[in-house]
């Protein structure tokens, strides 16, 4: 008798309730305190059945967190490493050497700058 598992650590998911984890679970409890806040607040503007409307995003939204995956990282993960590459990253900048020909006598230096010279004024 053989059993199947996945050797991979990274797939497998420590589930507390409901087939959700601590994060989802502190997400989902989140989202409906504030869409419950945010009823309440809409109640006394709105009519009742109206004041429902503008839960929907904050939901959403919160449904968004809890299932968005890409390349295996959750959401915060990807928008901390975009965060970090256009903050922190240095721009690195490609610098050539003078175009002068190495092996090259004095004169045939003093010609490509002159021609060098020549082509910026011409333009």
């Amino acid at each position: 008798m053989y059993i199947q598992f996945t050797k991979d650590i990274n797939k497998i998911k420590n589930t507390v309730a409901f087939g959700l984890g601590w994060r989802e679970i502190i997400i989902a409890v989140t989202t409906i305190l504030s869409a419950l806040a945010e009823y309440l607040l809409f109640k006394n503007i709105l009519p009742s059945d109206l004041a429902f409307y503008p839960l929907i995003p904050t939901v959403l939204l919160g449904m968004f967190f809890i299932a968005y995956k890409k390349n295996g990282m959750k959401f915060e993960k990807v928008i901390f490493y975009k965060l970090k590459r256009v903050l922190f990253s240095k721009i690195k900048r490609y610098e050539t050497e003078d175009k002068e020909v190495d092996n090259g006598t004095e004169k045939e230096k003093n010609k490509i700058n002159k021609s060098e010279k020549t082509k910026k004024q011409s333009a």
